[in-house]
């Protein structure tokens, strides 16, 4: 498992507990993990991680301003799947929008 000193909420131990018990997504504080270790642990366990819609502005404005698309330096791309809620997929769209218009 990719659980270890690597993560930075104790919480996550109990992971692979919450998917024995039948949970298929988590919420967590996202401010407090490193995101490819994150992504990773969730990987394993086939968790799907749940966003906010307000998280998902967030979210957007952070690689927004790391990578700055309106100078060349990367491009939005989301693809929707089966089961995503529409908050979070209108959020995004709309974050995205407000950034290319910017």
């Amino acid at each position: 498992m990719a659980f270890g000193t690597q993560w930075y909420n104790r919480s996550v131990y109990i992971l692979p507990d919450l998917k024995e018990a039948g949970a298929d997504s988590i919420w967590p504080q996202l401010s407090l993990y490193n995101y490819g270790v994150l992504a990773a642990g969730l990987g394993e366990l086939g968790l799907a991680l749940c966003i906010h819609p307000e998280a998902v502005w967030a979210e957007v404005e952070r690689i927004y301003r790391a990578f700055r698309p309106d100078r060349g330096g990367s491009w939005f791309y989301f693809e929707v799947d089966q089961g995503f809620p529409f908050g979070n997929i209108q959020a995004l769209a709309e974050a995205i929008a407000a950034y290319r218009e910017a």
